[in-house]
C-alpha cells in the first residue's frame, strides 16, 4: 500500500544556467526557501542527463542537450526523504520525468 504524498512545488527559470557563477547562485540561494520539488527551466545544459547531491541536501534532476530547452527538478530533502523509490528519465531536452513512490 503507498502513502500519499503532500507535496508544494514550485518554479525557477534559468536563462545561461550553463554559467557556472549562475549555477552557485542557486545553489547558495536554496537554503531557507520553502518547497518540496523546484521546477526548473531554460537550463540550457549541454549534458542529456544529470544528477547532482550538492552538500547541502538538495536533489538535483536535469535534462539538456538541445541548446535553451533544457529542464529540471530540485527535490527538497525532507520530502526526498520519504521516498521509497525515485526514478529519473530525460525524456527529451524539454521534457524529463521523475517517477516517485513512498510508503511501504
Amino acid at each position: 500500500m503507498m502513502n500519499s504524498l503532500l507535496c508544494m512545488p514550485s518554479q525557477k527559470k534559468f536563462q545561461s544556467f550553463r554559467d557556472d557563477t549562475r549555477w552557485l547562485d542557486f545553489l547558495l540561494g536554496l537554503p531557507g526557501q520553502v518547497f518540496d520539488i523546484l521546477f526548473l527551466t531554460e537550463t540550457w545544459r549541454s549534458e542529456t542527463e544529470e544528477f547532482f547531491l550538492p552538500p547541502l541536501g538538495y536533489y538535483i534532476y536535469r535534462s539538456g542537450g538541445c541548446s535553451h530547452q533544457g529542464v529540471g527538478l530540485c527535490v527538497a530533502k525532507p520530502f526526498h526523504d520519504q521516498i521509497t523509490c525515485c526514478q529519473f528519465h530525460a525524456c527529451s531536452c524539454p521534457v524529463c520525468a521523475l517517477g516517485l513512490l513512498s510508503g511501504t
